[in-house]
């Protein structure tokens, strides 16, 4: 189990690093258009997603969007900290749900101040290559294997 004051220094340090990697993609980034590293592994440009990963309902008009990834996300938010509060989960699962929190709360903002998400990062090479992530989705999709790990089921309370 992982104690709350933890959860809430992993929480804040992911939002942090996710903003910052954000601010940079929208300036610095921007303004020098696409970087590669690594052989191409490693691509960096910036792209502002009206939709969710992978651009999941961009096409969707602008209220449907705003009902969707804003109102929705937020009760999920709320369901996922709820679930956390309960503190039942082992130390993975703990851990899995500070960072699909943490991912979801820094891909919100970019929605609630900009109307888009700040997307930057594309990993692979070829026919093997992601699409345009940004570290919040990185952190959602960690937490969600987290929580497929054995340890990291909820435990029940005794009766």
């Amino acid at each position: 189990m992982l104690k709350r004051r933890w959860i809430g220094v992993i929480l804040v340090s992911i939002l942090i690093l996710d903003q910052i990697a954000k601010y940079f993609a929208r300036g610095p980034l921007q303004a020098s258009g696409p970087l590669q590293f690594l052989g191409g592994w490693i691509r960096l440009e910036n792209v502002e997603n009206p939709g969710a990963f992978l651009s999941l309902g961009a096409q969707l008009s602008d209220s449907s969007r705003q009902m969707i990834f804003q109102v929705g996300v937020i009760f999920i938010l709320i369901f996922t900290a709820y679930l956390l509060w309960k503190n039942r989960w082992g130390f993975w699962g703990s851990l899995g749900l500070t960072f699909i929190l943490a991912g979801g709360i820094g891909n919100l903002i970019d929605r609630l101040i900009k109307g888009t998400v700040t997307d930057f990062l594309i990993l692979g090479s070829g026919w093997f290559r992601t699409g345009v992530i940004n570290l919040a989705d990185v952190a959602i999709t960690a937490g969600l294997v987290l929580l497929l790990l054995p340890d990291s089921k909820a435990k029940s309370k005794a009766v």
